[in-house]
């Protein structure tokens, strides 16, 4: 508003409407609240011009040569705002240039196999805030997020849980390489015993494994939400991933890129031609066993979200993402919701103290 303020009345001066005008907030704060350079563009002296710009806006209308022309804010002016902002509350400084527009931002979105850490927070409270700044810049914004409740990683949760637990009660179990083996595993198995003793172990194996899969899964979820609460970071939307293959969705995803021609069999899987569109590698949609790969199920995600009819859809990435950037982006630009798109991939951050 000030800008345009101070743009109106060098227009009005200098007779040139079509003039584009620099506005600026100088670095030094000598320099005044806002500053212009019109002088050295209409090739004219500041201190001609620049008693012809006082408002009841500025204190101190100010020409410094060669060319420039330095305002300052009155004290009363801004003093009137404290008034406008008690009323107006958190309607103060709401912009109108979103024009309501859909934006989706999807951000944290841990897989729900253990507790978030220190890199989840700060990816949470990175989306929170993009969220306040387009919400209060006049866009319909929704938080979002993806719970990734199917596949491998929830299988081998509760097989995790199951070897603690036979451990616990006394059974021969083996803890392999690739099992989740933080602290939380032990105390979900502990728990698990305290309330239903050895009741699981008459079960058949994989029965146990999907029963304390859905028990290890839903614990971690329930403490991810307690623990956004607490940082006062609050999601519209926890999209289950299962819901894609309940609905048919991931199949449809797939076929859809067939139907564009940009698959090929190899190996007994299904590849997507990845390379055409800028990745290092094809990727692949349908492994060899039949089962489709998280790639294919991120796809039919996106177009889910596609389907929601958003203007906009961000994601807030962790690190360790970098390198699936490009794969989705191929397939975004295959199924045409490339420029509806935004991937940004936050960095690694080291903490030091005392050289530590």
């Amino acid at each position: 508003m000030i800008r345009q303020e101070i743009t109106k009345l060098i227009q009005k001066i200098t007779g040139r409407p079509e003039e584009e005008i620099q506005v600026e907030r100088p670095e030094q704060e000598s320099h005044g609240d806002y500053s212009t350079n019109v002088a050295l563009q209409i090739k004219k002296d500041p201190a001609e011009i620049a008693p012809k710009l006082q408002s009841d806006l500025f204190e101190k209308v100010e020409a410094v040569k060669p060319g420039f022309i330095n305002f300052f804010i009155s004290k009363e002016y801004l003093q009137k705002q404290v008034g406008e902002i008690l009323k107006q509350k958190e309607k103060f400084g709401q912009l109108k240039i979103g024009q309501n527009k859909k934006i989706n931002i999807e951000f944290c979105s841990a897989n729900p196999t253990g507790p978030l850490h220190l890199g989840h927070g700060r990816g949470a409270f990175w989306g929170d805030t993009l969220s306040n700044v387009f919400t209060k810049a006049g866009y319909k914004v929704m938080r979002e997020y993806f719970i990734n409740d199917y596949g491998k990683q929830v299988l081998l949760l509760g097989q995790s849980i199951d070897a603690r637990y036979r451990e616990i009660l006394g059974e021969k179990a083996e803890i392999k390489e690739d099992f989740y083996k933080g602290e939380y595993i032990k105390e979900i198995a502990t728990e698990i015993v305290k309330n239903e003793k050895d009741k699981y172990l008459k079960l058949p194996e994989n029965e146990r494994i999907k029963i304390f899969a859905e028990i290890g899964f839903k614990k971690m979820l329930e403490e991810a939400k307690k623990l956004l609460e607490r940082i006062g970071v609050k999601y519209d939307v926890w999209f289950s991933e299962r819901t894609l293959y309940k609905k048919d969705e991931v199949k449809k995803a797939i076929e859809l890129i067939k139907n564009k021609g940009f698959t090929y069999e190899k190996d007994r899987a299904l590849w997507f031609s990845s390379t055409k569109f800028g990745d290092d590698k094809d990727r692949v949609l349908i492994k060899a066993d039949g089962e489709p790969t998280y790639f294919a199920s991120d796809v039919a995600y996106h177009l889910n979200k596609v389907a929601r009819k958003y203007d906009l859809m961000i994601n807030g990435w962790g690190a360790d993402h970098w390198g699936y950037k490009p794969r989705l982006m191929a397939a975004a630009k295959v199924l045409g919701f490339d420029q509806k798109l935004k991937i940004i991939v936050g960095q690694f951050v080291r903490l030091v103290e005392k050289g530590q």
